[in-house]
């Protein structure tokens, strides 16, 4: 007879379990848990489990707007046998990718150690006005046709206590999030306007050496081919008789999307243009490939990597530049530069 082996940590859930407060349902405390590695869950007693799991699926009930929600909130808790003070930092948001390593990288980078993470996600129902129907579990392949996805974050730090860093740290992941949200929502489009301007110069080729076109094309097709993370895309025209560039109203896409948004700087300001950018508009070549000079919020805190296209008239004069930040995938570092 073969002997069914548990799985540490499996008996403290159940225990978890029958500590939860009343209207919880029994299962939630392995919904947030479920997935963590025993180690994670050996130092938290049983009571404090069902205790910070009884709060986030309050935080779950609570009715949702557009867009995500962030709450932080200080809990006194058991672990090893010790009281220890930490700040919870709760974060409920329509699920869709980057969204944990964003977090995180936002957390790590405001300079807090994440001691606890736990990152469900959520098989639910709401109303039209946001209240919770019904929770049908975590998201699974078994109620794939049921409800809508929601991703719950549960981070542990050490206690925040100054309100200026606890309002600088949801500041932080307020705009983390929106700009994974544009991202994640304009990244059919700027796929599409880079399929677009690979025809063009595939089929329409400006006035360029061929070699350069060849590069240039094959550069541009082996992006779309998941080594490149689009985050931003943004056209610019020449005004008369300059090179300054001016954006174009309304091609903005993902983090491009605002005409707020710079990603050069120049000395201590951020601009539009720099000299770098200038020169190489001057210059018969087709693509500028750089860093930008600001980070990304989504998926790695890294300078962002700028290609720069240049845009050509149907005379076949340069009249602006296709501007695309992101981020080279792991496929560029260690495929063949071939």
């Amino acid at each position: 007879m073969n002997a069914q082996v548990e799985q540490p940590g499996t008996s403290k859930l159940d225990e978890a379990e029958a500590h939860l407060a009343g209207g919880v349902p029994g299962a939630f405390a392995r919904i947030l848990f479920g997935r963590l590695p025993p180690e994670d869950l050996a130092p938290y007693a049983p009571a404090t489990l069902a205790a910070l799991a009884s709060s986030a699926h309050a935080f779950v009930s609570q009715p949702r707007g557009e867009g995500h929600a962030v709450r932080l909130s200080d809990v006194e808790v058991d672990l090893g046998g010790r009281r220890r003070e930490l700040t919870v930092v709760e974060i409920l948001n329509d699920n869709m990718p980057f969204l944990l390593d964003s977090a995180l990288a936002e957390i790590v980078d405001q300079g807090y150690e994440p001691r606890f993470v736990a990152h469900p996600i959520l098989a639910l129902e709401r109303d039209g006005a946001g209240r919770l129907l019904t929770l049908l579990g975590e998201a699974t392949s078994t109620n794939a046709g049921g409800g809508q996805r929601e991703s719950l974050i549960h981070v542990h730090l050490d206690r925040i206590d100054a309100e200026e860093a606890r309002s600088r740290l949801v500041e932080g992941l307020d705009k983390t999030f929106a700009d994974v949200r544009v991202a994640v929502n304009d990244w059919h489009a700027m796929r599409g306007r880079l399929a677009e301007i690979i025809s063009s110069y595939r089929y329409t080729p400006p006035p360029l050496p061929a070699a350069e076109i060849d590069e240039a094309v094959a550069f541009l097709t082996w992006m779309s081919g998941d080594n490149f993370t689009l985050l931003g895309v943004r056209e610019y025209r020449f005004p008369t008789g300059d090179t300054a560039a001016d954006p174009v109203e309304g091609s903005g896409l993902g983090i491009l999307r605002d005409p707020q948004v710079r990603v050069l700087r120049r000395g201590g300001r951020l601009v539009v243009m720099t000299p770098e950018i200038r020169a190489f508009l001057d210059r018969p070549k087709a693509l500028i490939v750089a860093k930008a000079n600001v980070k990304s919020r989504v998926h790695r805190r890294v300078h962002l990597d700028y290609v720069g296209v240049k845009l050509f008239s149907q005379r076949g004069r340069p009249e602006g530049e296709l501007r695309m930040v992101g981020l080279f995938t792991a496929n560029a570092s260690t495929g063949s530069a071939s």
